[in-house]
């Protein structure tokens, strides 16, 4: 497989001494699946006794020759300012009484094992035991993506009593109280308290930051330093991802480990499907484009082995993001960190079974990604209205986790970041998208589309109206017959619709509250619009996972964006598309990210084509489209080369 996408395996440097394997076993599972890079684990973040801090500073010089004469790149990963369980191996009693202990919105007392960022002897102890690692001559650390202060147990910190003072001070000297800080920051639109809450997270995360590379500086200029992001980190902590691994990197080349994991989709199938997972890691790269930062995703399959998360839940998720390009590589856990080596080889026999897939992958799939374009923007919450809740969990659900993705990941439609095709706009991305890109055609749900009307985008909406939540129910749709259950609408508008607006769809009845509409303005714009906030989903069902709005969502795009879609492939459901257009070729990929078979499917073509090369499917050409004569297993992959005929 190419070297120029990294592969990295994290191991933990204290298993072969520990549990009786043969590190020569190790280090050929590591030559099977054609690693590049090892992260040492398993080591504490400068919090624990010196003899053992000590003892893990022999070990990484041990890994570091093993592992370096082996021919791997070899990297430390660290925790930082801890997860609050099992995966900060320090010995916290012994240390909690020196450092400050974060507070959370949420939390009536403060955790321990997670450590304020502001807290002086914590600050020095961890940045001197981070140069430290630097000194063994390692060329890379990592931090872990407990480097955050929200998404926490306790919502969002930090609010520990050194940092209400100084919030207070921020704010000209009022006394809030920490039971204030989650309505005044959490509810509603832009406001001081936000900005200065934000503001010192920043300050907080940034400033330690900085902290570290000087510390690291002092030691070796050229060692690199990063970081793995969080939801956090691209808007709720106040600092995004791109600054933090900067400040982290100093004068040498940033690199950054994505959010979103496969397990994810395992532990929580309905909210978090493996494409939902692919398309925000492909997001997260694309904000990255503008810096020269090395970014590559977090392929975890926590907590490991097979017997909890499978191996093919990896597999999918390691091959859709090589398929869609961009990324510079994988951080790949396929090594269980408790049991012996030999234990679970799992990850490592599904990777090397799946090689002719990953070689017909890197030598199909080039040139630029083609289908929908997901317009989407980071650090929103400042200026976001986040409702009336006043909950600090939601603004990081809606505004990162699903709500530019479900539509798109629902109905098996490409998707590309950064194209000039058809646009989706949805959420609070209406608020920053440009008004210039509407000549193109949208896609937007009801916030988007509120946004952009105030911003003076004529979408359609004489007025706004009442808002309701509807539980579960039915959807009629006006181009197909009778009635489709659907998943629960929340935030659904009762909008007033301009004269020329064609109504799409209603809930529970053929006159009932519109679900959807499309509309044409005087200057020749043309919308797809959804009237409810986009992005959550009920029982696993979501109100966009049904076969007519999937055909409504192609058909009404390719209205609004006056050309078809690359290529669309109807009725199965978690089937995800993947096309990439060079020249006059398309090659296009079927993920099937579910326990069904895809059977014989016909995928709609944009054009008419010949096939020239197939991956796990036969087929055939046939008017307006492609017909597999094989079917898609379960968590299986079938590739189309294609040469467009004039």
């Amino acid at each position: 497989m190419s070297k120029e996408y990294m592969l990295a395996v994290p191991v933990d440097v204290i298993s072969p001494t520990s549990r009786g394997s043969k590190i020569e076993d190790v280090l050929a599972e590591l030559k099977r699946v054609g690693a590049d890079r090892v992260w040492m684990c398993g080591i504490n973040r400068g919090t624990a006794a010196e003899e053992v801090k000590q003892a893990d500073i022999e070990m990484i010089r041990r890994g570091l020759e093993v592992f370096g004469k082996a021919g791997f790149e070899v990297g430390v990963w660290i925790c930082s300012l801890g997860h609050g369980g099992l995966l900060t191996p320090d010995d916290v009693q012994d240390r909690s009484d020196r450092y400050v202990l974060m507070r959370g919105v949420q939390s009536k007392d403060a955790i321990p094992g997670n450590y304020c960022p502001g807290s002086e002897p914590f600050v020095t102890d961890f940045s001197d035991w981070i140069a430290r690692i630097a000194s063994t001559g390692v060329r890379m650390i990592m931090l872990d993506d407990d480097y955050r202060l929200s998404t926490r147990s306790f919502g969002a910190g930090c609010c520990c009593d050194m940092h209400m003072e100084e919030y207070r001070r921020r704010l000209g000297g009022e006394k809030v109280e920490r039971s204030d800080l989650e309505a005044l920051i959490y509810k509603g639109g832009p406001n001081r308290y936000r900005d200065a809450w934000l503001d010192m997270g920043h300050d907080m995360l940034v400033g330690l930051a900085k902290k570290i590379r000087e510390k690291v500086d002092q030691v070796d200029r050229t060692v690199r330093v990063g970081f793995c992001a969080v939801m956090g980190t691209w808007g709720s902590d106040g600092a995004d991802a791109i600054e933090i691994t900067k400040a982290l990197a100093g004068a040498t080349r940033p690199f950054l480990r994505t959010i979103g994991a496969p397990y994810w989709a395992w532990s929580s199938p309905a909210e978090k499907r493996v494409q939902y997972v692919v398309n925000s890691t492909l997001i997260q790269r694309y904000w990255c484009r503008t810096e020269d930062i090395e970014v590559f995703s977090e392929g975890d399959v926590y907590p490991r082995p097979r017997q909890v998360v499978p191996a093919n839940y990896l597999e999918m998720y390691d091959m859709m993001l090589r398929a869609s390009g961009g990324m510079d590589g994988i951080l790949k856990y396929m090594s269980d960190y408790t049991a012996d080596y030999g234990y679970e080889t799992g990850y490592f026999d599904h990777m090397a079974h799946h090689r002719p897939a990953y070689d017909w992958i890197e030598t199909h799939f080039s040139g630029r990604t083609a289908g929908v374009d997901a317009v989407a923007f980071h650090d929103t919450i400042r200026e976001s209205d986040l409702g009336k809740d006043g909950n600090c969990w939601a603004p990081i659900d809606d505004q990162f986790h699903l709500s530019f993705m479900t539509p798109l990941a629902d109905t098996s439609l490409p998707m590309t970041v950064g194209g000039g095709s058809v646009h989706a706009v949805l959420g609070e991305n209406g608020k920053y998208v440009s008004p210039e890109l509407a000549k193109d055609g949208m896609l937007l749900d009801i916030v988007a589309a509120l946004h952009l009307a105030a911003r003076g985008v004529d979408v359609g909406i004489e007025s706004d109206g009442e808002t309701v939540d509807l539980p579960d129910g039915l959807e009629f749709f006006k181009d197909y017959p009778g009635a489709v259950p659907r998943g629960a609408a929340r935030e659904i508008h009762k909008v007033r619709l301009k004269s020329g607006a064609v109504v799409l769809s209603r809930a529970d009845a053929k006159d009932g509250i519109p679900t959807s509409y499309r509309y044409e303005n005087a200057s020749g714009e043309r919308f797809y619009v959804l009237t409810f906030r986009s992005g959550h989903l009920s029982g696993g069902r979501g109100i966009n996972r049904t076969y007519y709005r999937q055909r409504q969502m192609t058909e009404t795009l390719e209205w609004a964006g006056r050309q078809k879609l690359p290529a669309v492939c109807f009725g199965w459901p978690d089937l995800y598309l993947v096309c990439r257009k060079d020249g006059d070729r398309m090659t296009v990929g079927l993920f099937n990210v579910s326990p069904d078979e895809v059977i014989e499917p016909f995928v709609k073509l944009d054009g008419d084509y010949k096939i020239l090369s197939t991956f796990g499917a036969q087929a055939s050409e046939e008017a307006d489209g492609v017909k597999l004569k094989s079917t898609v297993p379960p968590f299986g992959f079938a590739g189309l080369h294609l040469q467009k005929v004039d």
